[in-house]
């Protein structure tokens, strides 16, 4: 059976869809930064562990309701219950204390 004869155009199409899948896998590769967020700076896991203790707990050890209110609105439901099981995992595993003027923005 005889191949069907393919339009002179076709190849061009197929050339412009090649060329437009790569440019979406670069663009792609770009935004991902190594698998970081866009514009999330680049963080050490203990300075985050530092930050999320001084959002969630009191320097005494109790909980801070107002910067527990304020992260969970800003992180999300799963994202929170995940960081405070971090957070507490470290603070019983007792990890050094960063110094106040570690601070992440």
């Amino acid at each position: 059976m005889p191949r069907p004869q393919r339009h002179y155009l076709d190849h061009m199409a197929d050339e412009l869809y090649d060329w437009m899948q790569e440019e979406i896998e670069a663009l792609t590769f770009a935004f991902k930064a190594g698998g970081r967020s866009p514009f999330a700076a680049p963080v050490d896991e203990k300075a985050k562990l530092a930050f999320y203790q001084r959002a969630l707990f009191n320097k005494d050890g109790s909980p801070n309701e107002a910067g527990r209110k304020a992260t969970l609105a800003r992180i999300g439901v799963d994202a929170y219950v995940e960081t405070m099981k971090a957070v507490v995992k470290s603070m019983q595993g007792g990890l050094p204390e960063v110094p106040e003027e570690a601070e992440v923005a």
